[in-house]
């Protein structure tokens, strides 16, 4: 059942839900959740990532099939306050499961004053554990996405992907920009914006590098981006290898399936 009014609630997939929040009523309620958890996955939609960059959803999702997404420009900054989301994007104790968090982090810095804490940057992990050493170049999201284990088969793994692009190509088509920061916001638009973080749960459940590690390696990573020079930041290869691998790796044999669902209480993974 939604803690949110009816006309909030969306159901993707048919059986993913999305909590969709956009009023200080419900934000309170979101967060009271949101505290409670020890895991929970993040992403983020908007223009020009960065220092100028403009956040117009927030996704924080707390299992593999229930999100909230925070409508950013609806809100204010309130919705960054001591309040709401504050203390969940800074305790440490919260791990917040991204993939390439570093202009997102940029992007709270900048915007809201916010110091991120407690990311655990599954790119830092794919890269680990599936990269050969001599490639510099870093991996995206729907790469990793297709590493066994991580949806159910190859085939479905291409499914999602191509849908994914298939709907990015139609938003470009009509402007996606325009339809992202458009209100109301359109039911297809919130579905982009949740269809790729549910994945992070099942990256984290089968990969598995300790916590404590990956934890330190990303807040090194945001620390290096958000204090880099001028120079620096005109000579930034967003897609060049940005953190040292250490000596011995951490390659280990790769899931060939994986059915498992991520409980609401964020203590077990089932996996089979």
């Amino acid at each position: 059942m939604s803690i949110l009014k009816e006309n909030k609630l969306y159901v993707f997939n048919e059986n993913i839900i999305a909590h969709y929040v956009d009023d200080w009523n419900s934000t309170l309620l979101a967060c009271n959740i949101l505290k409670r958890q020890r895991v929970i996955a993040i992403d983020m939609e908007g223009r020009n990532f960065g220092k100028k960059g403009i956040i117009s959803l927030l996704q924080l999702a707390i299992s593999t099939k229930e999100i909230f997404v925070f409508d950013v420009l609806a809100i204010g900054p309130s919705l960054f306050s001591g309040h709401a989301l504050l203390p969940i994007l800074t305790d440490p104790e919260i791990v917040k499961l991204c993939y390439d968090c570093r202009c997102d982090a940029e992007a709270l810095r900048s915007s809201y004053g916010i110091r991120v804490w407690g990311f655990y940057d599954l790119q830092i992990v794919y890269t680990l554990m599936f990269q050969n050493k001599q490639d510099p170049f870093l991996k995206g999201l729907h790469r990793a996405m297709k590493v066994p284990g991580i949806i159910e088969t190859e085939s479905l793994a291409e499914a999602h992907i191509s849908r994914k692009q298939a709907t990015k190509k139609e938003f470009d088509q009509g402007n996606y920009l325009d339809r992202l920061f458009q209100r109301p916001i359109d039911h297809a638009m919130l579905e982009y914006s949740c269809i790729d973080v549910i994945h992070l749960f099942a990256m984290y459940s089968q990969w598995n590098i300790p916590a404590k590690h990956i934890l330190a390696m990303t807040n090194k990573r945001i620390i290096r981006f958000l204090t880099r020079t001028p120079y620096q930041v005109q000579n930034t290869i967003m897609s060049k290898l940005d953190f040292t691998l250490p000596l011995d790796g951490y390659h280990k044999k790769r899931p060939s399936k994986c059915n498992c669902e991520f409980e609401n209480n964020n203590k077990l993974w089932r996996v089979s």
